[in-house]
């Protein structure tokens, strides 16, 4: 869904507007707080612990209707991902939400035997050694996370990617993307991912914006933060950027205005090469701030 996104409260300093698009991409200049603070907030707000109930003051809004904290699923990609913090089998993780899923396909009957199994084999002689002391083991076959506990995520191919916590940034990366796509619990789903422009090749940045976009259907919004100046040559329709400078983000709110100025300026160049041009420059403040001054002054200056 395309909107405006307004947070107030939290750890903001005043409220921050976002022009929130399929994909929405935020390039800092000199301010490397904010954004931080920002994907903090919407996934504090949007999870289980009711923290928008809980502190009356801080605010989510898409097109100014008060969003409930229940109205997305988020999944926020850190800069470095942990694979023992984001890969756990657990109720409120991603794999545990998938896998629990997948679970509850299996019909009862069957889950039943496999259970009934496990009772004759595992737990009955272990009962019979704890009846003296009247307790007993159970495992219930409608709750998933009993049998949880009995799993452990290895790498299945050890040859080619070694143990699970070998896998590379762009290769968990990459997983954590196409499994968040693969989730379907009812609620929309907007992805925070923050990337850096380190740690990756460039054919590996570009794969992962590539699977991003392979799974655009199943995401309803994406917002990705950014200093790679690559993420252009994918993403190169202005409307979409925005930049953080002075505690502040920065949108195209004003972009037909925007738009007249570059159409006016005396390079030798079409148009389309102008824009992206400027696309370019949001990526360094001196670049921007010396060749769009004008712009800089008008819309990206309080």
């Amino acid at each position: 869904m395309d909107g405006e996104l307004v947070l107030s409260g939290y750890k903001l300093l005043e409220p921050v507007h976002i022009n929130l698009q399929d994909v929405t991409i935020v390039v800092p200049q000199d301010d490397f707080r904010t954004m931080p603070v920002i994907f903090e907030f919407i996934e504090r707000y949007f999870d289980k612990r009711r923290f928008s109930q809980q502190y009356q003051f801080n605010i989510v809004q898409i097109n100014n209707r008060d969003c409930r904290d229940d109205d997305f699923e988020t999944l926020y990609v850190p800069p470095r991902v942990d694979p023992s913090e984001l890969f756990k089998i657990a109720k409120k993780s991603l794999l545990g939400k998938i896998t629990e899923k997948v679970y509850k396909e299996i019909s009862l009957s069957e889950r039943e035997k496999c259970f009934a199994q496990l009772y004759t084999t595992v737990l009955s002689p272990i009962n019979k050694l704890l009846s003296k002391y009247s307790l007993i083991c159970e495992c219930n076959a409608n709750d998933f996370w009993s049998l949880s506990k009995l799993i452990e995520l290895l790498s299945s191919d050890m040859e080619l990617y070694g143990t699970f916590d070998e896998r590379s940034q762009y290769d968990l990366k990459y997983m954590l993307i196409d499994l968040f796509a693969q989730l379907d619990n009812g609620k929309k789903k907007l992805l925070l991912l923050d990337l850096p422009e380190q740690g990756m090749s460039d054919d590996e940045f570009y794969s992962l914006l590539d699977c991003l976009n392979k799974n655009k259907s199943s995401l309803n919004n994406s917002i990705i933060y950014t200093q790679s100046c690559n993420i252009a040559s994918v993403y190169d329709k202005p409307l979409c950027y925005h930049i953080v400078k002075n505690n502040l983000v920065w949108g195209m709110d004003d972009y037909d205005e925007i738009e007249n100025l570059l159409f006016d300026a005396g390079e030798n160049l079409n148009f389309r090469e102008k824009e992206q041009r400027f696309i370019q420059s949001l990526f360094n403040r001196s670049i921007f701030e010396s060749e769009y001054r004008e712009i800089n002054d008008l819309f990206f200056t309080k």
